[in-house]
């Protein structure tokens, strides 16, 4: 697997989750009680093996750069190999950006790292994969390019729109297409490619030369006739998180113990993120708490029941949570009642208010908001 250049391609998502991604990408966004979405493709890279990784992001956020840093919570502060982050200029982010140009501006690293094939994927995605056993399938098939998909029922809304693939009796990729709705079950495509590092620079040298493309998805739709592609299905829990309603219901999955187990597997690779020194949580004597996960440095008084915590959260006494995810830093002060809500980092609800959504239509307090 340390033949394997790994690329992460952040999409740039055109759904601002209502306002919680107006500022930052969904890979920055938090998960669980003290993660990011960007640590599960980061750990799996390292936990597989791969020491060298570029990550192409359509903008320079502020909130992914702080969080990754040089790569060094992962282990890829490295003098050889190691991540590396390209970013698109202003100037690049108009007319001509794209997955593509991105990829085309830096094919001199690409070019330059000391591997011979390509493990491109997102950084959208909530799994725990072990990569050696889809890499292997692909090394025997003699395949041009290996792409992961899971086969899954088409009844989510947050898979609407989403990449999808057609498959035969073999296992060849016949079509690459967007989920419209019209199928009951679909092949989703994870967006997971293993291929020859010649192979995905000639593909981006003939797109930039053809303009007929901008996205890596485009590019594999016009070469499929010419490329023999294998499907490989992953069969264990994932989630890409595409909308606010995949956002909530793929946090609150962790409260499901076997969901759980599946991504945080002692014999799985280990989830890293950002060290953060933080005291334990403090639980009041008349606190109420029923399935929760709590980040550490919160005080909690009041009444939390099946929510997610993140660091450094106050729940006053006569404060109620409920079926909610509450970001780092915020306060829910006395009387205070919310239902399905997602409340982003550093806010401050008082006054007694009551919000209210759905698990399909969370209600969204945005960043840095008081309430009183």
């Amino acid at each position: 697997m340390q033949n394997l250049l790994g690329i992460i391609n952040l999409k740039d998502t055109q759904n601002n989750f209502q306002g919680l991604t107006t500022h930052r990408p969904i890979a920055s966004l938090a998960y669980g009680s003290r993660y990011r979405v960007i640590d599960f493709t980061l750990s799996a890279f390292i936990g597989n093996g791969i020491k060298t990784v570029g990550m192409f992001s359509q903008k320079p956020y502020r909130s992914l750069i702080e969080h990754i840093d040089n790569g060094r919570y992962w282990g890829l502060d490295r003098k050889i190999g190691g991540l590396n982050c390209f970013y698109q200029t202003d100037d690049e982010q108009g007319i001509i950006g794209s997955e593509i140009s991105n990829f085309y501006a830096n094919l001199d690293y690409i070019t330059s790292t000391k591997t011979d094939d390509v493990l491109i994927t997102t950084g959208d995605l909530v799994w725990n994969p072990d990569f050696s056993a889809a890499y292997e399938k692909w090394q025997e098939s003699g395949a041009d390019m290996l792409v992961m998909y899971k086969t899954m029922e088409n009844n989510d809304a947050n898979y609407s729109k989403g990449n999808i693939i057609s498959i035969d009796a073999d296992q060849n990729v016949t079509s690459f297409g967007i989920n419209g709705g019209l199928q009951e079950e679909i092949n989703y495509s994870l967006s997971t490619f293993f291929m020859k590092k010649s192979l995905f620079e000639q593909l981006v040298r003939e797109a930039v030369e053809s303009t007929r493309c901008r996205t890596f998805q485009q590019m594999l739709e016009l070469k499929l006739e010419t490329l023999t592609v294998k499907a490989y299905e992953y069969t264990e829990n994932v989630y890409q998180i595409r909308t606010l309603e995949g956002y909530y219901k793929a946090n609150m999955a962790l409260l499901e113990p076997t969901i759980w187990g599946d991504v945080f597997s002692a014999n799985k690779t280990a989830i890293t993120t950002k060290s953060k020194d933080e005291v334990p949580t403090y639980y009041g004597k008349e606190s109420v708490t029923d399935n929760v996960l709590v980040g550490t440095g919160s005080i909690i008084e009041g009444t939390v029941k099946n929510s997610i915590l993140s660091r450094r959260v106050i729940i006053e006494e006569g404060a109620v949570v409920e079926n909610s995810i509450i970001l780092k830093g915020c306060t829910i002060r006395k009387g205070v009642r919310l239902n399905n809500a997602i409340v982003d980092k550093n806010s401050d609800i008082g006054n007694e208010i009551q919000l209210h959504g759905s698990s399909n239509f969370p209600f969204v307090v945005p960043k840095r908001t008081i309430m009183r």
